[in-house]
């Protein structure tokens, strides 16, 4: 059954620890303990699937961004190509796919991160966030060493 827009008024002012004064036209601050728990909260408690930490911000990330480091390793591997003297590499449309999964990694993870501060979960941010910076270093290791590998393999 609806409720009032009175009783709703009431209930949100008696949230925020406010009462009607004696004559009823204004509100006063409320100094005393409020009985009904119905009104000591105007939104329902959030639902927790846990404690939220830094590790569990970060490696989710960290392990996604393992697994785009390691397609590039290959990937490189596969076409890498040294043109010093101005000669041009052909590489396929397929070479650009790790660089396009990082980068949406690292935007996703610095978005998640933000609004996980934002909803007052710094720890958990901050995981996803340095989990997004730490994929990146790991790209670029898989990119290097993908690349030593393809022009000791000749």
């Amino acid at each position: 059954m609806p409720r009032s827009a009175d009783e709703e008024t009431l209930r949100h002012a008696r949230a925020m620890g406010l009462k009607p004064n004696a004559d009823g036209t204004r509100w006063v601050l409320s100094t005393e303990p409020d009985d009904d728990p119905e009104s000591s909260a105007p939104f329902p408690p959030r639902q927790s699937l846990g404690t939220l930490t830094y590790g569990s911000g970060l490696f989710p990330t960290l392990g996604i961004g393992t697994l785009i480091a390691i397609y590039q390793f290959f990937n490189e591997r596969a076409n890498f190509c040294l043109a010093l003297f101005g000669t041009r590499c052909d590489y396929p449309p397929e070479y650009l796919y790790p660089v396009m999964l990082i980068l949406l990694l690292f935007v996703l993870s610095v978005l998640y991160g933000v609004w996980c501060m934002v909803r007052q979960e710094p720890r958990h941010g901050m995981g996803a966030i340095s989990g997004g910076f730490f994929s990146v270093v790991l790209f670029f290791v898989g990119m290097g060493l993908g690349a030593m590998a393809s022009i000791s393999t000749g």
